[in-house]
């Protein structure tokens, strides 16, 4: 028992915040998260839910319809362990790539237990379809796309499967993806009450591991990829980060480690507002 309250806590990155209680780092997170968002929607040019699927949240937020056609794009997906959050809370990040004259698309996507992990992931390829046609549409310089938490997880899934069966035009469109405090070996999950909804098998948890795929055949035309930790998040996470890093540079798959101090697991994206923030400049440069 007391071997998996561990792995519960261990899995659980409010409990390792420096700064805040658990419940008031959750609380303040929202907080300030939900006025960003609602600011951003009121003060940037944007075209929202747009329908890429059936259902109330497989729905797509277009922000910067302002700027110039081609404008490059970063699409961002929004993390929650597949189970919680909402495409909404998120639309700050928009606000200082918006400065910086990019494009963001914000994508939502059906939550855990009304569909399996394996349906998300096909949510989230179906919705870059959609992005890479507008891209392509728009005649869009570039894309980099980025996630946060399960988010990380759910964008380096469109590796390398998904992204080898992409046209030539759509693969040249991609040159970054950001992986932030991404989790990448599901398997530890099983054991834990945060599989409840998810309901995966240690076999199914497997299979959904990116630290287990084989990214070899994708170097020739791979974009770079980031995975960035923070310090102050849960170990687990950091460690996976970096030995999933590893993994990549292995394989010589083109990737940058970054390991951000006194940052945790929320406000690692919270300060995704600041145009001045490293990621921010990271994603910028890499779209220049």
């Amino acid at each position: 028992m007391s071997e998996m309250i561990e792995l519960e806590k261990l899995y659980s990155p409010s409990y390792w915040n420096k700064r805040y209680p658990r419940d008031e780092l959750i609380q303040k997170y929202e907080e300030l998260i939900s006025t960003l968002s609602n600011d951003t929607r009121h003060e940037i040019a944007c075209n929202l839910n747009i329908p890429y699927g059936n259902g109330d949240k497989r729905k797509l937020d277009v922000f910067g319809t302002d700027l110039p056609t081609d404008a490059p794009i970063f699409i961002f997906i929004h993390g929650g362990y597949w189970q919680e959050g909402n495409k909404d809370l998120f639309s700050y990040v928009a606000r200082s790539l918006h400065r910086h004259g990019c494009k963001t698309i914000i994508i939502g996507y059906t939550l855990c237990p009304q569909c399996t992990l394996h349906e998300i992931v096909s949510d989230v390829q179906l919705a870059i379809k959609v992005c890479l046609k507008y891209a392509l549409e728009n005649k869009t310089k570039c894309i980099s796309i980025g996630g946060h938490s399960a988010g990380a997880h759910l964008a380096i899934s469109l590796f390398p499967k998904f992204y080898t069966n992409l046209t030539n035009d759509e693969r040249k469109l991609l040159k970054s993806v950001f992986l932030i405090s991404g989790i990448y070996n599901l398997m530890p999950l099983v054991k834990t009450t945060i599989n409840d909804p998810l309901k995966l098998t240690e076999v199914e948890a497997e299979n959904l591991s990116p630290m287990f795929w084989n990214f070899e055949h994708v170097t020739d035309t791979s974009p770079k990829f980031f995975v960035i930790a923070s310090e102050n998040d849960s170990p687990a996470f950091v460690k996976q980060s970096e030995l999933f890093a590893n993994n990549l540079k292995k394989q010589e798959v083109p990737n940058e480690y970054m390991l951000l101090e006194e940052l945790d697991h929320f406000n690692i994206i919270e300060k995704m507002a600041d145009e001045n923030y490293v990621i921010v400049k990271s994603i910028v440069n890499s779209l220049a």
